[in-house]
């Protein structure tokens, strides 16, 4: 399939799920996740908190004991995210796509995504695309609520990844530092898929608002 057929402006993250399985024939498996939402980020709360200790500044909580769901290629369906995300909300829990995805040739490869800290304006936004193009990368950005979440048409290798994950540090003020720390940490990058009713931190179900070619 076209990339130009599979993702649209306005789009929600759920079908853009569906659109980066449908143009990489070669997965296999999505893995998908259910976590626990914390109301403040850690930023947020040394705003709050200045003297926030060094302990939980650099506190690592692995992701081990989390519920994973892989799904074959065929059951990533519109239909089956948006219940998968409705039954994790009913346990109070939010629900992720990994960046780690397995082949038909039994091999690892990561789908670059990226979550961004800086505030929403056409400014910021301009500045995001100019960073996407910079690192030569192709994909779609999406207004996450509060800033921006960023899924790329590539796949990568883990070695590989890990330097585009590394690089992406330099963009300091746009992408979210610690997120990133986080999940060069736990070996695979992850974005939640849709709101969270009550939070007012996950305001929205992420949708498209440009997308690079």
């Amino acid at each position: 399939m076209a990339r130009d057929d599979a993702f649209l402006i306005g789009m929600e993250a759920p079908e853009v799920v569906v659109g980066l399985n449908r143009i990489h024939p070669e997965i296999q498996y999505m893995k998908f996740q259910e976590y626990t939402p914390h109301a403040l980020g850690v930023t947020e709360q040394i705003k709050k908190e200045p003297e926030i200790s060094v302990k939980n500044l650099v506190r690592h909580h692995p992701d081990v004991g989390e519920y994973a769901i892989h799904l074959r290629r065929s059951d990533v369906t519109s239909i089956n995210l948006r219940n998968l995300i409705v039954k994790a909300l009913t346990r109070d829990k939010a629900l992720v796509l990994c960046s780690k995805v397995e082949t038909w040739e039994d091999e690892t490869f990561h789908i670059p995504m990226l979550d961004f800290e800086c505030t929403l304006s056409d400014k910021n936004l301009a500045k995001v695309e100019e960073f996407v193009r910079e690192l030569d990368e192709k994909g779609v950005i999406l207004v996450s609520g509060r800033s921006y979440h960023y899924y790329s048409f590539n796949l990568l290798p883990h070695n590989k990844w890990v330097k585009f994950m590394a690089r992406t540090l330099l963009f300091t003020g746009f992408v979210d530092i610690r997120h990133i720390g986080h999940r060069i940490l736990s070996g695979e990058a992850r974005l939640r898929l849709a709101k969270i009713e009550g939070s007012e931190r996950y305001i929205m179900t992420p949708k498209i608002v440009s997308i690079i070619e």
